[in-house]
């Protein structure tokens, strides 16, 4: 397709409204999931903190 203007490329043909919502929808559940994603992350790495250490002394590491 050929569009001769900024506003015939924003309407898509008539398509416009069905086709940008679909990349905003699109755009903010990709938004949401890294969102989501961080989240869970730092929510995991503040409970690994929390937790007292629980696994025996082996002697191999070079720590102490």
């Amino acid at each position: 397709m050929k569009w001769d203007s900024l506003s015939a490329f924003m309407a898509m043909g008539g398509y416009g409204f069905y086709v940008w919502s679909a990349v905003a929808l699109a755009l903010l559940m990709v938004l949401g999931e890294l969102c989501w994603l961080r989240h869970s992350q730092h929510s995991l790495h503040h409970r690994l903190r929390q937790q007292p250490n629980t696994a025996p002394d082996r002697g191999w590491h070079t720590g102490q």
